[in-house]
């Protein structure tokens, strides 16, 4: 018991760091896989390039692995447009 007590505080304290480092954080626009995705299939329907896509996703170890219900990071796209 005395062990849990001495770690609540340590706790709390990774807690308020998670939380404050999310607060700061920009939130990147996710994708949720659907059954028969490929990393291809979604930078095409989601008109971004493959490689972008990859190196948005550095925790993707197999591009040709990813499963259903997985989150996507979506890499922001910079448009340019003609005046």
């Amino acid at each position: 018991m005395r062990l849990n007590l001495s770690l609540l505080p340590l706790t709390i304290l990774f807690a308020l760091i998670a939380v404050a480092s999310c607060a700061t954080m920009k939130c990147a626009p996710v994708y949720v896989v659907e059954d028969k995705d490929t990393l291809e299939k979604i930078a095409k329907k989601l008109k971004v390039p493959l490689p972008d896509l990859i190196k948005a996703n550095p925790c993707i170890s197999n591009p040709d692995e990813i499963y259903p219900d997985c989150m996507i990071r979506i890499p922001k796209q910079t448009k340019c447009t003609k005046p």
